[in-house]
């Protein structure tokens, strides 16, 4: 009798951990000269250009959006080629935080999520 709540508890486990990653853009190879990107996922958006500036080098500028009433943030991680990753966030319902970055790469991984 007991084995079916603890298959339910899993069950909902599972199902919540799918839900949790659910919220979440796949990461993109941007390369320099990439103009007016846009992601949106369940709760946040995000725009962006990656400018080549010069050799091995870009200017990333964009913006981030918080598009749901939950207590969460809208986080876009930007990863360089080379390079440190860094985060941009915007927290609370329609809060856009824009942000420019100048990148020591020619091409960056970004994603966006809620947590």
């Amino acid at each position: 009798m007991t084995r079916k709540p603890v298959v339910s508890l899993l069950t909902a486990a599972a199902l919540a951990a799918g839900l949790a990653f659910a919220a979440a853009s796949p990461a993109s190879a941007v390369p320099c000269g990439t103009k007016d990107t846009s992601t949106t996922i369940d709760g946040g958006k995000a725009g962006y250009t990656l400018f080549c500036t010069g050799r091995n080098r870009s200017s990333l500028s964009g913006w981030v959006e918080d598009t749901r009433i939950d207590g969460k943030c809208a986080y876009l991680r930007i990863e360089p080629r080379t390079g440190s990753p860094f985060l941009r966030k915007a927290c609370d319902y329609g809060t856009r935080k824009n942000f420019h970055a100048d990148l020591d790469s020619d091409s960056a991984a970004i994603r966006l999520y809620i947590a």
